[in-house]
This record gives structure tokens, C-alpha cells and sequence, in this order.
């Protein structure tokens, strides 16, 4: 992606709290992970919220998952938002079935203790696996709510504001400010899915919802890439993350990817 285009997005996010790249995704890509999680659906525990099935931890359920978090058409947007050595903080995938929406709107980074407005931390990209359509169920945004000073709040439901229902093909990513107000819309088809995989990426000060550096295994972890590893935490931040060993002589300071994984040190971020 060049620079005009990533700073179009990012414009995009600093006035409305969201973006869409348009078919982003190569479509032969697209139907390999829609099928890998329709495969782990059908056998692995899920989460059910009302009308959603949620698949979590997606990177260590199949290695066709490795390669979406370095995505070339994505990864620039998002480290121009929050900066070099940002992270992985969530993963998983969302199937929106027919049936109300019990969700209330939400923002992506309320966990944090933060006065707001402030700087974007989080963001999530949401790649559509299937058409996201009025109909489907399309993520439903209050553009501009990142500046809010508040929270949305939980107990309304998503009529009770002004939303926007974004819709897109098949194989473009929805970027969303973890602060903007959004929510799944209702699914009011007769029978179809839409299939959602959420790769959400955090300020590289910032920790991580899920914890990948324990959550994958260390031989697994040793087949990832150094760009993969970096967003898994095996890289120090600014000199944040180091590790300090004790020796008979002296202390030593390693990095993460050396002491847990036997690798190089990654590179500083």
C-alpha cells in the first residue's frame, strides 16, 4: 500500500473513527480461511452471544492463521495509527447468524482507565469472509463517537442512536479506532451466515488482551517469522519486555525471543 493511500485511511479514522480497504483480501485466500473456520466450528468449543458464534485464539488453531496479521494491504495502516511495535491483542472470528442482536454497542479499548477522547491504542481490523450487508448483519458505527468523552451507554440498545451500517465485500477489511461506538447489526436473513474474522492490534505499550506468548506453544512459536513474533510480544519496546537473568557472575538482559524460543534477538521496536 503506498503512502497517499494509508494517509487517506488515516484521515478517515482521525474524522470518523473508521475505514474500509475495498477488496483488500485475494479472493482465493478469502474462501482458505472461510473454510478453515466453518472446519474448526463444527469441532471446537465456542463462544455463543446471542446470535453470534465466536471462535477465539485463531493464530494457534491452524497455520493458514499466521499470515492475516502481517497482511501488506493492512499492517500499514495499522502501524501508522499506533505506531511501530504495535501488537496482537485479539483474534478471533465472529459468525453473525440469523436472529436479533443482543449486543449493545460497544467500544474495542473500555477496558482501559483512560480520560477520554484520546489517542487511538487499538485498532481492530474486521476482514469480511462473506458480504457484510444490511441484511447480513454489517457492523453498525456512530461515526465520530472516538471523540465522545464518555462510554456508550450499555444498557440502550443500537436504535436508541444514530448508526451507520457499513457495508462491504467480500474481501475488504473494516478498520475501526478501539474508541468508536459499533456493534454487529441484526442478521435478518433466512439462512445466511456472515462470517467475520476480527485481528485487533494495541499500542505497543499497551498489554495485550489475549496473552499470545503464553497462549501459543514454544515449538509452535519457533516456525513464526520474526515480523509474526514481534506481534506476539517476543520483541522488546523502547527497552520495555526485557528479560534479566541472574547468573554464578553477573546479570544478563535478553530479549524475550532469545530466552523463550532460543531465536536471535529480535530487533527493537
Amino acid at each position: 500500500m503506498d503512502s497517499i493511500t494509508v494517509e487517506q485511511h488515516l484521515k478517515n479514522i482521525d474524522r470518523d473513527g473508521f475505514t474500509v480497504i475495498d477488496n483488500a483480501i485475494d479472493p482465493g485466500f478469502v474462501v482458505s480461511l472461510r473454510d478453515t473456520i466453518r472446519r474448526i466450528e463444527a469441532k471446537e468449543p465456542n463462544l455463543v452471544q446471542g446470535s453470534i458464534l465466536r471462535t477465539v485464539g485463531l493464530l494457534g488453531l491452524d497455520p493458514i492463521f499466521r499470515r492475516p496479521p502481517l497482511h501488506e494491504e493492512v499492517l500499514p495502516v495499522v502501524e501508522a495509527a499506533l505506531g511501530p511495535g504495535c501488537l496482537l491483542t485479539l483474534y478471533d472470528s465472529l459468525d453473525v447468524t440469523p436472529g436479533k442482536n443482543l449486543r449493545p454497542l460497544h467500544n474495542d479499548d473500555a477496558l482501559m482507565p483512560l480520560a477520554r477522547p484520546h489517542q487511538t491504542l487499538v485498532l481492530t481490523a474486521m476482514w469480511a469472509l462473506s458480504d457484510f450487508t444490511e441484511e447480513t448483519g454489517a457492523t453498525r458505527v456512530v461515526p465520530g463517537s472516538h471523540r465522545e468523552p464518555g462510554l456508550p451507554d450499555y444498557s440502550k440498545y443500537q436504535g436508541d442512536y444514530q448508526t451507520q451500517c457499513v457495508e462491504m465485500r467480500t474481501g475488504s477489511v473494516l478498520l475501526l479506532d478501539g474508541a468508536v461506538w459499533h456493534t454487529s447489526g441484526e442478521n435478518r436473513t433466512r439462512g445466511v451466515w456472515r462470517l467475520g474474522m476480527q485481528v485487533s492490534y494495541c499500542a505497543g505499550f499497551i498489554r495485550p488482551l489475549q496473552n499470545l506468548m503464553l497462549s501459543i506453544p514454544p515449538d509452535e512459536a519457533r516456525e513464526y517469522s520474526d515480523e509474526l513474533l514481534a506481534l506476539c510480544g517476543y520483541a522488546t519496546f523502547n527497552g520495555i519486555g526485557q528479560v534479566i537473568r541472574h547468573g554464578a557472575q553477573d546479570v544478563e538482559t535478553r530479549s524475550p525471543a532469545r530466552h523463550a524460543l532460543g531465536r536471535a534477538p529480535l530487533p527493537g521496536r
